[in-house]
């Protein structure tokens, strides 16, 4: 795995996303048992972001320039993540309808309809902590402040110089490090005036901002030469999946603000001049196009699964924790199992109805990944 020069489809980051990805289902996975390892995991949605912002630049900043229509991005952005969205909320509502047979309850009621309407539409249920925005299926609340940061970038983002954009990065990150106080820090117990629960929703944009736009600066920074970095591939992984597996006492919150402002930078600046050989080249696909459904189905699948076991009874070699060995693998086939089978062919009908060109244009999805947890088309 050496580094390159020039434009290509970053294979490298997208084996990073589904590294990250895993990270976010071990954490819940880990977490749902009392558990702390990989606490650290809530940083992956920030280094989703970075990505996000880096991809996205490198896809559309200068399409965007050139008159490409804002409504255009962000259609193709809609076509891109609703068929798992739509996924997400079904599998959420299978699962809440199980857990009430089960418990004997009404299998449907008011607040259910509510939650599934506005989680499609991505209107959070609840301003407050993170999880509370979206119950049916707790990971979408980062999709809301994606949609959010893809709707700033069609409009004004891509238009400011990287210069100009050191300023709002600067205000973010006061919002981000505020949201590390209050997760990693001495706002963790809930007593300071950072408590999540109050402002959860201000921390969410905070984050978004800051990581988003520091991948646009990175962009424009690789575009001119500017920050090139060599990190080796194996370096790259280690620190990112070390990180994530700490457990959140373990980081202070300097700490998870250096992984913010100065770990995931470089390792996406230099992740982006790996070369990989033909093998790792098919892995880093494998898990670049998992990642997304992953991350979007994973807790509602988990859910399920666990629910099933419990009613059965079934613990592997007597241990919740080891049906991990099962659900985890049996969650990553599932969630690959919908992406095959309906995410690739409901965004290729939705791109044929919907963003069908009168002349043939290069194919820019295919340059890069264009969201921070969703993988190349």
């Amino acid at each position: 795995m050496t580094a390159t020069q020039g434009r290509q489809h970053f294979l490298f980051l997208d084996g990073l996303r589904g590294v990250a990805a895993l990270a976010v289902v071990l954490l819940h996975w880990f977490d749902g048992l009392g558990y702390r390892v990989f606490g650290a995991s809530i940083l992956a949605v920030d280094f989703f972001f970075m990505l996000s912002g880096f991809v996205v630049a490198y896809a559309y900043k200068d399409r965007l320039r050139q008159g490409y229509p804002v409504g255009r991005f962000l259609i193709a952005r809609v076509i891109r993540l609703y068929p798992l969205i739509l996924a997400g909320v079904v599998a959420g509502i299978v699962r809440l309808v199980g857990a009430a047979y089960a418990a004997g309850a009404p299998l449907f009621d008011g607040q259910l309809v509510k939650e599934a309407i506005l989680t499609l539409l991505m209107i959070p249920s609840d301003l407050k902590a993170g999880a509370s925005f979206f119950p049916l299926n707790i990971a979408l609340w980062s999709l809301h402040f994606e949609f959010i940061a893809y709707l700033a970038f069609g409009l004004l983002l891509h238009r400011i110089r990287d210069v100009f954009l050191l300023l709002p990065i600067c205000a973010a990150a006061i919002g981000a490090a505020a949201w590390s106080v209050a997760y990693f820090g001495p706002g963790a117990d809930g007593t300071s005036f950072l408590d999540l629960e109050n402002y959860g929703y201000f921390y969410g944009l905070s984050r978004v901002a800051f990581s988003f736009m520091v991948g646009v600066l990175l962009f424009g920074m690789k575009e001119r030469g500017i920050f090139q970095l060599s990190v080796p591939a194996p370096v790259a992984i280690i620190a990112l999946v070390g990180l994530f597996a700490a457990p959140v006492e373990w980081l202070p919150s300097w700490i998870a603000m250096a992984a913010l402002g100065l770990v995931f930078p470089a390792i996406i600046a230099g992740g982006s001049r790996v070369n990989l050989a033909p093998k790792p080249e098919r892995l880093a696909r494998f898990f670049g196009d998992l990642s997304y459904p992953l991350y979007a189905l994973h807790t509602p699948v988990i859910w399920m699964l666990n629910g099933v076991a419990k009613a059965k009874g079934f613990r592997l070699g007597g241990s919740l924790m080891a049906n991990g060995l099962i659900v985890i693998p049996v969650t990553i086939f599932l969630t690959y199992a919908v992406f095959r089978l309906w995410d690739l062919p409901v965004r290729k009908l939705l791109k044929q109805q919907f963003l069908r060109s009168p002349q043939p244009k290069p194919d820019f999805a295919n340059l890069a990944s264009e969201t921070g947890a969703v993988p190349a088309e």
